[in-house]
């Protein structure tokens, strides 16, 4: 698979996420929703700054500024996320702060998507070639899976990681 698209998958996997909680009314439904939405997003993030950044750094003129301003918008993303999962975890949830940090987060999400999808992807389409992008593309799909096993508890030690070449 290529990376473009399994980014631009991840993206649209995220929003809806994100929208998932916006649209739980009842708490058990909203905390189970949130759960979904920090550990999606927190992988995402991980592979990005495991994976995608270094993997691009120099590989074409703006890539540097490019993966720093990424970089940047990761920060704030990480940021509004353990600011919303601190005020969903007080016993006594203030919905009008909860919706606050729930706006903050779309608009570090949207930031950050955007930024990808209108400055850094089109780079990597144009600069990076398709079987790169395809071999990157199976190694986010193993890591991930990895990510998402050790997220849950679960040692796979036995699946085996795709290696660049």
């Amino acid at each position: 698979m290529d990376i473009l698209h399994y980014l631009k998958t991840q993206h649209e996997s995220i929003r809806a996420n994100y929208q998932r909680v916006v649209e739980a009314k009842a708490p058990k439904d909203r905390k189970t929703q949130l759960e979904c939405l920090v550990r999606s997003t927190q992988v995402y993030l991980t592979l990005q700054r495991d994976f995608l950044y270094p993997e691009l750094a120099g590989s074409f003129s703006s890539a540097d500024s490019l993966i720093s301003a990424s970089e940047g918008n990761a920060r704030s993303l990480d940021k509004a996320l353990k600011s919303i999962v601190n005020t969903a975890a007080k016993p006594a949830l203030d919905a009008a702060a909860f919706e606050d940090k729930m706006v903050l987060l779309g608009r570090a999400l949207s930031t950050h998507f955007d930024q990808e999808e209108q400055n850094l992807l089109p780079k990597v389409r144009d600069f990076i070639r398709t079987e790169d992008r395809e071999d990157l593309g199976l190694v986010f799909a193993d890591a991930e899976q990895d990510l998402l096993a050790a997220l849950n508890g679960k040692d796979d030690s036995s699946s085996a990681r795709r290696k660049r070449a």
